[in-house]
């Protein structure tokens, strides 16, 4: 996990946590908020900046996103059941936040 970038991340998530957990690093975000279809919905989310299970980067919900995404599927993460769509392609060279938001727009 780069330091730098979790610094400029916090800038916009202030709560932003980093953990550990299988041998990969997240970046915990306690209140996500995304709209779908006109509604605004807070989830928690655990952001990986890394390769996870033949992704380049991941974003884990604690709950699926009705209507939206592909192919959901849970995971067993910090003690918790997190949830991620299938989504290729959002590289991990890049900022986390830019990653969080390629995730993000996929989703809304």
């Amino acid at each position: 996990m780069s330091a730098e970038k979790l610094l400029e991340f916090q800038k916009t998530y202030p709560d932003g946590t980093a953990h550990s957990d299988g041998g990969c690093t997240f970046v915990s975000i306690p209140i996500l908020k995304l709209g779908a279809d006109g509604v605004e919905t807070e989830y928690a989310a655990l952001l990986c900046p890394q390769s996870h299970s033949g992704y380049l980067t991941r974003l884990f919900l604690n709950r699926q996103v009705s209507g939206k995404g592909r192919n959901w599927n849970s995971f067993p993460i910090l003690g918790g059941t997190w949830w991620s769509c299938s989504l290729q392609g959002i590289s991990p060279d890049q900022s986390y936040l830019s990653i969080l938001l390629a995730h993000m727009g996929h989703l809304q």
